[in-house]
């Protein structure tokens, strides 16, 4: 007698459906709230629009220019449905919802931050980034190998997460990149496959309308430390002015005992900005900040040149990434300079508030920064992750390892005078996010995607 095949379930017909005309799965219900029932088929997605005297081919068709106009209606497509099938602002009027609609479709910019978060044109986790993986993964093998120097990697074989934005998603950037490391850590007796959030699926099933629209349309930050609450509540916020020697010692205690952790509400400068990272045939150096007397200053930490235990403990981590076997070779003998040492710039036009973390930036071919502050003209708020720390012998001196999200600086050093100067702790909220507890596997509503990730 033949088994009998199982009759497919409404959810798995629509999910089909979408896949099939769409190449995409249909939105989910907003924050898991609502039942299966309401993943909207095609047919439903077109009633809705029907309501709003949306003809789908004729509006889309008008609304593209007349380049490219196949691709262009493809993804316009693509995100009116998505849109509606979410029942995007369904308890607005009806001439609003068009008019926020039309306003997503508007320019390349809010197209491009909404293709982000459908994953429409390409996979993210493209081999080009392997240049930065490869630079980040050695940085901090070598940094761990430094007088009086701990990292998060100390002892343990997990890879090095590499993360770049690609407009003002900072907080997202640092919660995924701690939720990676933390999942790496709590799985490190086994050879773990390193994996992060995707950002992209994270925005596009959790977040609600206005944060969606202000994300794409306004290219607004938000809160890392409510982000990773909502996600882990357990996790813990620490309040201390680190330019204190005890409370220095303090935080680099915390990561002894918790691991990575958030950084939110750091206040970014045009010298914090200017920092390249760079590796060379030479030696490998990354930005290094202080603050004396008062005055900011930028140097240079040089890491030395590859080592022998180092390029073991590279081969032996990158399997888990699975860089190119060419990656692996440039990594150990040093990437060409014009791989790492002049990466792209990043152009700002940033318009932050105390609570947003980093509006917007998006990265420029050329390289020259271009600021636009619009942020009490000094500054914008950056969201990062604290992964080591250092202190120098004779003085104590502390320095803390901080790995960003930007093309031209994925690992600094700040010394804790400079980060008590630049960290706007938020009084009861905290400024540094750990998460106490072990985790084996990321929270429900995340969708881990590989450790080297751009979105």
């Amino acid at each position: 007698m033949p088994p009998s095949i199982a009759t497919p379930t409404k959810h798995q017909e629509v999910e089909n459906e979408w896949k099939k005309e769409l190449d995409m799965s249909p939105p989910r219900p907003c924050r898991g709230t609502a039942s299966v029932a309401e993943v909207l088929s095609l047919s439903e997605v077109e009633a809705l629009m029907k309501k709003d005297g949306i003809d789908i081919t004729k509006y889309l068709l008008s609304a593209c220019e007349p380049t490219d106009k196949v691709a262009q209606f493809r993804n316009k497509r693509k995100i009116v449905y998505y849109l509606y099938g979410r029942k995007f602002d369904k308890g607005k009027p009806k001439v609003e919802r068009i008019k926020r609609v039309q306003s997503i479709l508007q320019s390349d910019e809010t197209m491009t931050r909404m293709r982000h978060v459908l994953s429409v044109g390409g996979d993210k986790r493209a081999e080009t980034l392997s240049q930065f993986w490869k630079f980040g993964q050695m940085s901090v093998l070598l940094y761990s190998n430094l007088p009086g120097a701990v990292t998060i990697f100390a002892g343990c074989v997990i890879p090095y997460i590499c993360r770049l934005q690609t407009s003002g998603n900072c907080f997202l950037q640092a919660v995924s990149t701690l939720l990676g490391y933390k999942v790496a850590l709590g799985n490190e007796s086994e050879r773990y496959e390193t994996q992060t959030m995707d950002v992209g699926k994270y925005v596009q099933h959790n977040f609600d309308d206005n944060q969606l629209y202000n994300r794409v349309v306004d290219n607004k930050g938000g809160s890392s430390r409510s982000t990773l609450k909502e996600l882990v509540p357990t996790a813990a916020p620490t309040i201390l002015d680190v330019s204190r020697p005890f409370a220095a010692t303090y935080l680099a205690r915390c990561l002894d005992d918790w691991g990575p952790a958030v950084i939110s509400c750091f206040k970014t400068d045009d010298i914090f900005r200017n920092g390249q990272g760079s590796g060379s045939t030479g030696p490998y150096r990354i930005p290094q900040f202080d603050t004396k007397d008062g005055i900011d200053t930028m140097g240079y930490l040089d890491l030395g040149s590859p080592t022998a235990s180092a390029a073991l403990d590279f081969n032996n981590i990158s399997g888990l990434c699975e860089p190119s076997a060419k990656a692996q070779h440039e990594a150990v003998v040093g990437p060409a300079r014009s791989e790492v040492g002049c990466v792209p710039s990043m152009e700002y036009s940033e318009n932050s508030t105390e609570s947003d973390e980093e509006a917007s930036f998006s990265f420029s071919e050329s390289h020259r920064m271009d600021h636009s502050e619009q942020d009490e003209g000094d500054g914008a708020l950056h969201a990062m992750v604290l992964i080591g720390y250092r202190q120098e012998e004779g003085n104590g001196k502390f320095w803390f390892l901080i790995q960003n999200s930007w093309k031209n600086m994925t690992l600094c050093e700040v010394s804790a005078d400079y980060l008590c100067k630049h960290v706007r702790c938020m009084e009861e909220q905290g400024a540094y996010m750990f998460i106490r507890d072990t985790l084996t596997s990321f929270p429900p509503s995340v969708d881990p995607i590989k450790g080297v990730a751009q979105e």
